[in-house]
C-alpha cells in the first residue's frame, strides 16, 4: 500500500472562485484568497496533492476540452508560482443527468485513484 500522504481537493469553490456560468475561461480563472499559499503549504508539508473536479460544462457544450486543458494550465502554473505542487487531477466531464458514477459526490473519481495510486480508502469508504 502507499505510504504517502495524500490530500484531495476539488477545484471549483474550493482552489479558485466557483460561477453559476462556469468558470470557461483561463481569464475567468481566479483563484480564492489564500488557496495558493495552503497548496505550497501542503506541498512543503510532503503532502501529494489529488485535484478532482466535476466539469459538465464540457458535456453540455460551454466549454470545449481544449480551454479546460488552458484553464488547468494556468492554475499549475499559478500553483508553482507559489511553490505549490498538484500531484495529480481527475475530472468527470459527464452530464448531470447521465447518473455517472464518477460525478461527485459519488465515489468514482476516489475509487479511481485508490486504485491508480495503490491508496486503501476502505477506512473512508464504511
Amino acid at each position: 500500500m502507499n505510504q504517502s500522504k495524500f490530500i484531495i481537493l476539488d477545484r471549483d469553490g474550493v482552489i479558485n472562485q466557483d460561477s453559476s456560468a462556469y468558470v470557461k475561461t483561463p481569464d475567468e480563472w481566479v483563484p480564492i484568497e489564500r488557496s495558493m499559499e495552503a497548496i505550497s503549504l501542503l506541498t512543503k508539508n510532503s503532502y501529494k496533492i489529488i485535484l478532482i473536479s466535476n466539469q459538465a460544462g464540457i458535456s453540455r457544450g460551454i466549454i470545449s476540452y481544449n480551454e479546460m486543458l488552458n484553464i488547468h494550465q494556468k492554475l499549475l502554473k499559478t500553483c508553482n508560482k507559489f511553490g505549490g505542487d498538484i500531484f495529480s487531477t481527475y475530472y468527470c466531464y459527464d452530464h448531470p443527468d447521465d447518473n455517472s458514477s464518477f460525478r461527485k459526490p459519488k465515489p468514482g473519481m476516489y475509487l479511481e485513484i485508490s486504485e491508480r495510486l495503490n491508496i486503501d480508502l476502505s477506512e473512508y469508504l464504511q
